[in-house]
């Protein structure tokens, strides 16, 4: 896919979707600055964003922009001029995310209000989100690459699988994708047409029959009890054995679709490999509910999970870890609100020091604790945060449920339902 096409295409009619193609289709930063940031002196920074701002607008710019705001490696008063041409560029570049991202500017109080002011003022002006279309935001982009009627030719299955996994939410490629395969001969056009329009599902469940195997053979076996929606897989278990799955596997494009995922319990494989086991891939960022990830991954806040509602399965083996977490949260999963958390036997104590030192769970609103005693101790300490409802899970030999909700004096109590 030609990346100048798709530039002009953003620059005509800029959206999310056109965003996150350029963004999955090119990996270089293009400021070159980023990969020896420390090396680089304040205006050697300066002169190379001074260079930029001459050109035309670019998500990827964008992407360093908020690279740079989010993680400040200088915050003495000389380098306030480099950090006001960062705010220019921020303010011309048009795109909400750099205004809804709201960085922590992590320096001392007062170079972190006058970056605050700075990045406030920059970011008034953009907007909150791309201009709606009527247009799928990809069959617009390549109408305003061709001036004719844009042939099902001269569009590669390849630059279309690109496009779905960019954007999964788009039906557009989708629908494309499907007439393609259907003029192709390929059974899988004619699933994906049908699922999308929700037309005849036993024919749509006959084709899945005879022709899954081979659909799912990109995950190597490491994908189970696989659910469909609109033509590619939307839930599943995650069954990776090792690093080997984790490295070959774990990193391709097509886990993008995937909007539910468990990972399979480790078992009784060697504690070197849980973190394999448990692996989680940039393209798993458009989940919805995850149960079982790494929670180290999550902590490094790498990821960023614009969908990412549940989180099940947590395992605090090491519970400060969830101290970091709720640092990283809001950025790296800005939709959370609802997490359940895990506890072996010995580890009860430490999880109830933690919950009483988080300050806040950010926009967690149900939290569950599996294998915690429902002591008043524990209802204490989460009731301070703003969680409207607290499930403690595997209670007593039977394993029962309790569920705390906040009642009319905003106190947690027993749920009677």
């Amino acid at each position: 896919m030609d990346m100048e096409r798709l530039l002009t295409a953003w620059r005509k009619a800029p959206s999310e979707a056109l965003r996150e193609l350029i963004l999955a289709h090119d990996d270089q930063n293009p400021l070159e600055a980023l990969r020896d940031l420390e090396s680089l002196t304040t205006s050697e920074l300066t002169l190379r964003l001074k260079a930029w701002s001459t050109k035309p607008k670019d998500p990827r710019l964008s992407r360093a922009l908020q690279a740079l705001l989010q993680n400040v490696k200088w915050s003495s008063d000389s380098s306030k001029p480099m950090w006001r041409t960062v705010f220019e560029l921020t303010k011309k570049s048009g795109d909400p995310r750099l205004k809804s991202f709201n960085p922590e500017f992590k320096v001392r109080t007062s170079m972190q209000a006058w970056l605050r002011k700075q990045y406030d003022e920059a970011t008034a002006g953009l907007p909150g989100q791309f201009e709606p279309s009527d247009e799928a935001p990809w069959e617009k982009a390549l109408a305003s690459l061709k001036p004719k009627k844009v042939k099902l030719g001269a569009v590669s299955e390849a630059s279309l699988l690109e496009a779905i996994y960019a954007n999964p939410g788009d039906d557009g490629p989708r629908r494309v994708l499907a007439d393609l395969l259907i003029e192709a001969g390929d059974p899988r056009g004619e699933f994906i047409m049908l699922q999308c329009t929700g037309a005849d599902p036993k024919r749509a469940r006959a084709l899945l029959k005879a022709n899954e195997k081979a659909w799912l053979s990109p995950f190597e076996g490491t994908l189970r009890e696989v659910k469909w929606s609109r033509g590619f897989p939307s839930e599943g278990l995650v069954r990776f054995k090792a690093q080997q799955d984790a490295e070959r596997v774990g990193l391709k494009p097509n886990w993008a679709t995937l909007e539910v995922l468990e990972w399979a319990a480790r078992d009784t494989a060697a504690s070197s490999q849980w973190k394999w086991i448990h692996f989680i891939g940039p393209s798993f960022r458009f989940l919805r509910r995850a149960d079982a990830p790494w929670f180290e991954q999550l902590v490094e806040g790498r990821i960023h999970f614009s969908q990412l509602e549940e989180l099940r399965g947590i395992w605090l083996d090491e519970p400060e870890l969830l101290l970091r977490f709720v640092k990283v949260a809001p950025s790296c999963c800005p939709k959370l609100r609802r997490l359940q958390l895990k506890s072996r036997t010995g580890s009860r104590d430490e999880i109830l020091t933690v919950l009483r030192q988080v300050p806040t769970l950010g926009s967690i609103k149900q939290l569950d604790l599996y294998n915690a005693e429902p002591t008043a101790a524990f209802v204490q300490a989460v009731e301070r945060l703003a969680i409207d409802v607290l499930c403690f899970e595997g209670v007593g030999a039977d394993g029962e449920q309790l569920t705390f909700t906040r009642n009319a004096r905003g106190k947690l109590a027993v749920s009677k339902a």
